[in-house]
Protein backbone atom coordinates (compact mmCIF):
# COMPACT_ATOMS: atom_id res chain seq x y z
CA UNK A 1 0.00 0.00 0.00
CA UNK A 2 1.03 3.29 -0.68
CA UNK A 3 0.34 6.09 1.45
CA UNK A 4 0.96 10.03 0.82
CA UNK A 5 0.78 12.89 3.70
CA UNK A 6 0.73 16.49 2.76
CA UNK A 7 2.34 18.70 5.18
CA UNK A 8 1.63 22.39 5.68
CA UNK A 9 3.02 23.60 8.85
CA UNK A 10 3.18 20.66 11.36
CA UNK A 11 4.59 17.92 10.88
CA UNK A 12 5.16 15.42 13.93
CA UNK A 13 1.21 14.28 14.09
CA UNK A 14 1.87 11.84 10.60
CA UNK A 15 5.33 10.71 12.58
CA UNK A 16 3.73 7.82 14.05
CA UNK A 17 1.72 7.03 11.47
CA UNK A 18 4.63 6.58 9.35
CA UNK A 19 6.56 4.65 11.39
CA UNK A 20 4.00 1.85 12.07
CA UNK A 21 3.22 1.29 8.70
CA UNK A 22 6.82 1.14 6.88
CA UNK A 23 7.28 -1.45 9.99
CA UNK A 24 4.47 -3.33 8.71
CA UNK A 25 5.78 -3.45 5.22
CA UNK A 26 3.54 -0.46 3.69
CA UNK A 27 5.20 2.01 0.61
CA UNK A 28 4.90 5.03 2.12
CA UNK A 29 6.19 8.55 -0.01
CA UNK A 30 5.60 11.99 2.18
CA UNK A 31 4.93 15.32 0.55
CA UNK A 32 6.28 18.38 2.32
CA UNK A 33 6.44 22.16 1.13
CA UNK A 34 9.07 22.66 3.90
CA UNK A 35 12.73 23.15 2.05
CA UNK A 36 14.33 21.19 5.20
CA UNK A 37 13.79 18.32 7.09
CA UNK A 38 13.84 20.79 10.56
CA UNK A 39 11.08 22.39 9.42
CA UNK A 40 9.13 20.26 7.94
CA UNK A 41 8.73 17.54 10.93
CA UNK A 42 8.96 20.69 13.20
CA UNK A 43 6.10 22.03 12.28
CA UNK A 44 4.44 24.30 15.35
CA UNK A 45 7.66 22.79 17.63
CA UNK A 46 9.37 25.33 15.94
CA UNK A 47 7.28 28.45 17.32
CA UNK A 48 8.84 27.42 20.55
CA UNK A 49 10.90 30.13 21.98
CA UNK A 50 11.57 29.49 26.16
CA UNK A 51 15.36 28.04 25.70
CA UNK A 52 14.77 25.01 28.45
CA UNK A 53 11.55 23.92 26.11
CA UNK A 54 13.16 25.21 22.94
CA UNK A 55 15.69 22.45 23.57
CA UNK A 56 13.70 19.78 24.76
CA UNK A 57 11.46 20.30 21.36
CA UNK A 58 14.63 20.08 19.35
CA UNK A 59 15.69 16.63 20.76
CA UNK A 60 12.57 15.50 20.02
CA UNK A 61 12.32 16.82 16.19
CA UNK A 62 15.62 15.28 15.51
CA UNK A 63 14.51 12.11 17.05
CA UNK A 64 11.70 12.21 14.42
CA UNK A 65 14.12 13.01 11.45
CA UNK A 66 16.66 10.23 12.51
CA UNK A 67 13.51 7.71 12.80
CA UNK A 68 12.64 8.85 9.32
CA UNK A 69 16.31 8.04 7.91
CA UNK A 70 16.42 4.65 9.87
CA UNK A 71 13.23 3.76 8.14
CA UNK A 72 13.90 5.30 4.55
CA UNK A 73 11.16 7.02 4.32
CA UNK A 74 10.48 8.48 0.71
CA UNK A 75 10.42 12.31 1.84
CA UNK A 76 10.07 15.20 -1.24
CA UNK A 77 10.85 18.18 0.46
CA UNK A 78 9.97 21.26 -1.06
CA UNK A 79 6.89 19.25 -3.03
CA UNK A 80 3.55 20.44 -2.47
CA UNK A 81 0.84 17.43 -3.12
CA UNK A 82 -1.93 18.62 -5.78
CA UNK A 83 -5.26 16.89 -5.86
CA UNK A 84 -4.35 15.69 -9.20
CA UNK A 85 -0.82 14.44 -8.50
CA UNK A 86 -2.30 12.16 -5.39
CA UNK A 87 -5.52 11.22 -8.15
CA UNK A 88 -2.22 10.10 -10.22
CA UNK A 89 -0.41 8.15 -8.03
CA UNK A 90 -3.53 6.19 -6.72
CA UNK A 91 -2.81 5.79 -3.29
CA UNK A 92 -4.52 3.03 -1.04
CA UNK A 93 -4.83 5.84 1.86
CA UNK A 94 -4.14 10.13 1.95
CA UNK A 95 -3.14 11.06 5.58
CA UNK A 96 -3.42 15.16 5.14
CA UNK A 97 -1.53 16.30 8.13
CA UNK A 98 -1.59 20.14 6.76
CA UNK A 99 -1.36 21.85 10.07
CA UNK A 100 -2.80 25.30 10.75
CA UNK A 101 -2.72 28.80 10.61
CA UNK A 102 -2.83 31.75 13.06
CA UNK A 103 -6.67 31.64 14.72
CA UNK A 104 -8.20 34.82 13.17
CA UNK A 105 -10.72 36.18 16.07
CA UNK A 106 -13.76 38.04 15.53
CA UNK A 107 -12.52 41.49 16.01
CA UNK A 108 -12.92 44.78 14.35
CA UNK A 109 -10.18 46.48 12.41
CA UNK A 110 -7.73 43.88 12.26
CA UNK A 111 -6.40 44.82 9.12
CA UNK A 112 -5.05 48.41 10.48
CA UNK A 113 -1.10 48.58 10.22
CA UNK A 114 -0.09 47.88 13.55
CA UNK A 115 -2.60 44.75 14.18
CA UNK A 116 0.09 41.38 13.65
CA UNK A 117 -0.03 38.33 14.55
CA UNK A 118 2.04 36.10 16.81
CA UNK A 119 4.24 33.90 13.85
CA UNK A 120 5.00 37.67 12.36
CA UNK A 121 6.91 37.71 16.03
CA UNK A 122 8.41 34.15 16.52
CA UNK A 123 8.73 32.73 12.65
CA UNK A 124 9.18 36.17 10.57
CA UNK A 125 11.51 37.57 13.46
CA UNK A 126 9.89 41.23 13.16
CA UNK A 127 11.65 43.24 15.68
CA UNK A 128 9.42 45.57 17.84
CA UNK A 129 11.36 47.76 20.42
CA UNK A 130 10.86 50.36 22.69
CA UNK A 131 7.16 49.98 22.05
CA UNK A 132 3.41 49.92 24.36
CA UNK A 133 2.54 46.22 22.96
CA UNK A 134 -1.01 44.58 23.63
CA UNK A 135 -1.00 40.60 23.14
CA UNK A 136 -4.39 39.30 23.08
CA UNK A 137 -5.17 35.41 23.65
CA UNK A 138 -3.93 33.11 26.20
CA UNK A 139 -1.74 30.02 26.76
CA UNK A 140 1.37 28.78 25.41
CA UNK A 141 1.89 30.80 21.99
CA UNK A 142 0.77 33.78 23.88
CA UNK A 143 3.02 33.60 26.80
CA UNK A 144 5.94 33.09 25.17
CA UNK A 145 5.15 35.64 22.34
CA UNK A 146 4.63 38.01 25.51
CA UNK A 147 8.23 36.83 26.52
CA UNK A 148 9.94 37.33 23.38
CA UNK A 149 8.55 40.56 22.90
CA UNK A 150 9.33 41.81 26.32
CA UNK A 151 12.98 40.98 25.95
CA UNK A 152 13.10 42.78 22.90
CA UNK A 153 12.67 45.64 24.75
CA UNK A 154 8.70 46.30 25.31
CA UNK A 155 6.45 47.03 27.83
CA UNK A 156 3.84 44.17 27.52
CA UNK A 157 -0.05 43.40 28.03
CA UNK A 158 -1.14 40.28 27.88
CA UNK A 159 -5.24 40.84 27.31
CA UNK A 160 -6.74 37.88 28.22
CA UNK A 161 -8.62 35.57 25.91
CA UNK A 162 -9.32 32.51 26.74
CA UNK A 163 -8.80 29.87 24.02
CA UNK A 164 -9.89 26.22 23.51
CA UNK A 165 -5.76 25.19 23.92
CA UNK A 166 -5.96 27.95 27.38
CA UNK A 167 -8.53 25.96 28.90
CA UNK A 168 -6.25 22.39 28.98
CA UNK A 169 -3.31 24.01 30.52
CA UNK A 170 -3.17 22.51 34.28
CA UNK A 171 -3.31 25.07 37.74
CA UNK A 172 0.01 24.00 38.25
CA UNK A 173 1.42 24.88 34.88
CA UNK A 174 -0.40 28.24 34.76
CA UNK A 175 0.95 29.35 38.08
CA UNK A 176 4.28 28.67 36.54
CA UNK A 177 3.67 30.57 33.57
CA UNK A 178 2.33 33.83 35.64
CA UNK A 179 5.06 33.14 37.38
CA UNK A 180 7.72 33.70 34.66
CA UNK A 181 5.40 36.59 32.97
CA UNK A 182 5.75 38.53 36.36
CA UNK A 183 10.08 38.26 36.65
CA UNK A 184 10.03 39.92 32.79
CA UNK A 185 7.30 42.98 34.39
CA UNK A 186 4.57 41.86 31.94
CA UNK A 187 0.82 42.81 32.88
CA UNK A 188 -2.17 40.28 32.77
CA UNK A 189 -5.70 41.74 31.85
CA UNK A 190 -8.09 39.29 32.83
CA UNK A 191 -12.08 39.29 32.82
CA UNK A 192 -12.64 41.68 29.92
CA UNK A 193 -14.02 41.36 26.88
CA UNK A 194 -12.48 43.09 23.65
CA UNK A 195 -14.49 45.84 21.83
CA UNK A 196 -12.82 46.63 19.48
CA UNK A 197 -9.18 47.56 18.17
CA UNK A 198 -8.55 51.03 17.59
CA UNK A 199 -5.17 53.11 16.30
CA UNK A 200 -4.23 54.24 19.40
CA UNK A 201 -5.26 51.22 21.66
CA UNK A 202 -7.58 48.25 22.40
CA UNK A 203 -11.22 48.61 23.90
CA UNK A 204 -12.22 46.75 26.36
CA UNK A 205 -15.61 46.01 28.04
CA UNK A 206 -15.49 44.39 31.92
CA UNK A 207 -16.72 41.24 32.03
CA UNK A 208 -19.45 41.62 34.82
CA UNK A 209 -20.08 45.47 35.22
CA UNK A 210 -19.95 45.97 31.27
CA UNK A 211 -18.03 49.12 31.92
CA UNK A 212 -15.45 50.33 29.06
CA UNK A 213 -11.67 50.93 28.70
CA UNK A 214 -9.27 51.93 26.67
CA UNK A 215 -6.01 50.30 27.24
CA UNK A 216 -3.36 52.32 25.22
CA UNK A 217 -0.68 51.23 22.97
CA UNK A 218 1.53 50.72 20.07
CA UNK A 219 1.22 47.85 18.77
CA UNK A 220 -1.26 45.02 19.14
CA UNK A 221 -0.12 41.29 18.35
CA UNK A 222 -2.83 38.76 17.79
CA UNK A 223 -1.97 35.27 19.59
CA UNK A 224 -4.88 33.24 20.28
CA UNK A 225 -3.30 29.85 19.08
CA UNK A 226 -4.28 27.81 15.95
CA UNK A 227 -6.58 26.91 13.44
CA UNK A 228 -6.85 24.37 11.09
CA UNK A 229 -5.35 24.55 7.33
CA UNK A 230 -6.90 21.89 5.68
CA UNK A 231 -7.59 22.67 2.13
CA UNK A 232 -7.33 19.51 0.55
CA UNK A 233 -9.83 17.47 2.25
CA UNK A 234 -12.98 18.09 0.51
CA UNK A 235 -11.68 18.01 -3.18
CA UNK A 236 -10.04 14.79 -2.32
CA UNK A 237 -12.86 13.28 -0.67
CA UNK A 238 -14.89 14.06 -3.94
CA UNK A 239 -12.59 11.75 -6.12
CA UNK A 240 -11.15 8.91 -3.51
CA UNK A 241 -11.94 7.07 -0.74
CA UNK A 242 -9.65 6.85 2.69
CA UNK A 243 -9.02 10.54 3.33
CA UNK A 244 -7.50 10.40 7.02
CA UNK A 245 -7.12 13.54 8.08
CA UNK A 246 -4.60 14.79 11.61
CA UNK A 247 -3.13 16.95 13.97
CA UNK A 248 -3.89 20.56 13.78
CA UNK A 249 -6.03 20.27 10.51
CA UNK A 250 -7.98 18.01 12.58
CA UNK A 251 -8.39 20.37 15.11
CA UNK A 252 -5.90 19.03 17.79
CA UNK A 253 -4.70 21.50 19.94
CA UNK A 254 -2.12 20.01 21.59
CA UNK A 255 1.32 18.42 21.19
CA UNK A 256 -0.14 15.17 23.25
CA UNK A 257 -3.40 14.97 21.16
CA UNK A 258 -1.83 15.28 17.75
CA UNK A 259 1.18 12.64 18.62
CA UNK A 260 -1.81 10.35 20.28
CA UNK A 261 -4.22 10.84 17.09
CA UNK A 262 -1.28 9.80 15.02
CA UNK A 263 -0.16 6.67 16.72
CA UNK A 264 -4.09 5.74 16.63
CA UNK A 265 -4.59 6.20 13.16
CA UNK A 266 -1.41 4.28 12.12
CA UNK A 267 -2.23 1.42 14.55
CA UNK A 268 -5.37 0.87 13.05
CA UNK A 269 -4.37 1.13 9.28
CA UNK A 270 -1.04 -1.18 9.96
Amino acid sequence: MTAQATNGIQGYTKISWRMSENNSGQALEVFCTSTTLLTCFGGQLNLVTDPIYKEKMARYVRYLINEMARLNIDIRLNSEASVGLIKLMNPDVVLLATGGTPRVPGFEDLELPHVSNYRDVKVENSIFTGKKIAVIGSGMVCHSTSRRLSEQGNEVTIIEVLTESARKISQQTRVKLLEKLKTEDIQVITGHDVSKIVLDGVNLKEEKTGETVMVEVDQVVIAMGVQAYNPLEEPLREVMDHIIVIGDAAGNTSLADATRGGFETAYHLA
